[in-house]
């Protein structure tokens, strides 16, 4: 119950009043301090995090380039399996299927 509940607002102020006002003060500032600490590290563990995934996501794009490269160079090996293969028809005819 809130200090201004417990007693009249027309009584002078005690040390008792004082001391429990001082109490809360003392107990917010370990609250504050508590919260400011999981914060402060809060902070470092959400730029680990995101030092990582920066990471990972250029791993992915180097990963996509490799993908597109393969790509081009499977269909480039194709093309030449394709025209070696009507080179060797031409040259030495088509052999007749069994």
């Amino acid at each position: 119950m809130p200090l201004d509940e417990r007693r009249d607002p027309e009584a002078p102020v005690t040390r008792a009043d004082l001391a429990g006002v001082q109490r809360q003060l003392s107990n917010g500032d370990l609250r504050m301090t508590a919260i400011e600490t999981e914060l402060r590290n809060n902070t470092a563990l959400t730029a680990e995090v995101r030092e990582i995934l920066t990471f990972a996501r250029t791993g992915l794009r180097v990963l996509g380039a490799i993908g597109t490269a393969v790509q081009w160079l499977a269909k480039i090996a194709a093309a030449a399996a394709a025209l070696y293969a009507a080179w060797q028809a031409a040259r030495h005819g088509i052999p007749p299927s069994k």
